[in-house]
């Protein structure tokens, strides 16, 4: 995973991709989370905050509710999340409702298992022979390979 970052919410220390302490989760936002401090209000477990970013409450988040977060969060965002707690990691990916922010989704034919995330698709179209957009309010896991509509709208 990799991340270049415009940093505007924890300047000083949310350099990415963000971990928790044993680094068994990875994190990477681009985006903004309104009601980041809200949330960490929500957090069940004591945790303590590695950075003043305002993404990093997704991680600890996903750690409590898993992908449930997804529906939580108020913001423009577009993120991916490593879980190396199991065997086989698990990754999940997830974009805001109305698709603020960009993110893409890559495959090799030649490898179909492969799956490439990047809110550039310039970091794709080199290595990629398909390409589609992630849609708007889903979250894509790694451990069914599907997209899961996690928004609707009334």
């Amino acid at each position: 995973m990799c991340h270049e970052r415009l940093a505007i919410v924890g300047i000083d220390s949310g350099a990415q991709p963000l971990t928790n302490d044993d680094e068994s989760l990875i994190l990477t936002v681009n985006g903004e989370i309104y009601n980041h401090k809200k949330l960490e209000t929500e957090l069940k477990n004591p945790t303590k905050f590695k950075t003043h970013s305002d993404c990093e409450v997704i991680m600890h988040m996903y750690n409590e509710i898993g992908t449930d977060v997804c529906g939580k969060l108020d913001g423009m965002f577009s993120w991916a999340l490593l879980d190396r707690r199991s065997d086989k990691s698990r990754l999940v990916a997830a974009r805001d409702p109305i698709g603020i922010t960009t993110l893409y989704v890559g495959r090799i034919s030649a490898h179909p298992g492969t799956v490439f995330i990047a809110s550039e698709l310039k970091s794709l179209n080199e290595e990629c022979d398909q390409i589609d957009e992630f849609p708007p309010g889903h979250y894509f896991d790694s451990n069914d390979g599907q997209f899961h509509r996690y928004f609707n709208p009334d």
